[in-house]
């Protein structure tokens, strides 16, 4: 048990990739807070957590409320007394060509897929151990981010008009 007494928040951890995480996590011996919009996916990852013999609760939190990031960080802290990770796992994705999606559909994807990152980084911070470390690596992870993200968007625009069927 590699990570026995860490403290771990996982944000979208209600299914997918998130719970995945959360799994793996619990399975190194980490106390883990599975934090989702749906507190009914939360808590079945939880229960998922609990039958390996892990240690996790629930929390709802919608990553693009600076309110909602604010009480995520002071339960995990009331129930942890610190914070040693936090995996920012939480997005949405619109399933939308660019002409169809509308702008406030734009905006709430990346509110929760961008904004929620600095959100969550923003305020878990002053709780982080090991701050100085954890300085330079959210700096580094939202540089290879930003350049993940410019390369989905460009592969995406560029599949989308060689594989349309309309000529252009």
């Amino acid at each position: 048990m590699k990570l026995k007494n860490h403290s771990v928040v996982i944000t979208g951890s209600g299914s997918g990739i998130g719970r995945a995480c959360a799994l793996a996590f619990a399975n190194e011996g980490a106390n883990i807070v599975v934090a989702d919009i749906q507190p009914e996916s939360a808590e079945e990852t939880v229960r998922q957590v609990h039958a390996r013999g892990g240690t996790a609760f629930a929390c709802q939190a919608d990553v693009s409320r600076q309110d909602s990031v604010a009480l995520l960080v002071d339960t995990t802290i009331k129930s942890y007394g610190k914070i040693d990770t936090l995996l920012n796992n939480a997005a949405i994705q619109v399933n939308k060509t660019i002409e169809d999606t509308s702008f406030d559909e734009w905006n709430t994807q990346m509110s929760v897929n961008v904004g929620g990152v600095f959100l969550c980084s923003k305020l878990f911070l002053p709780f982080k151990t090991y701050k100085r470390e954890y300085c330079k690596h959210v700096i580094g992870e939202w540089i290879l981010c930003l350049a993940l993200l410019c390369r989905i968007l460009h592969y995406q625009s560029c599949h989308h008009r060689v594989n349309k069927s309309d000529g252009y």
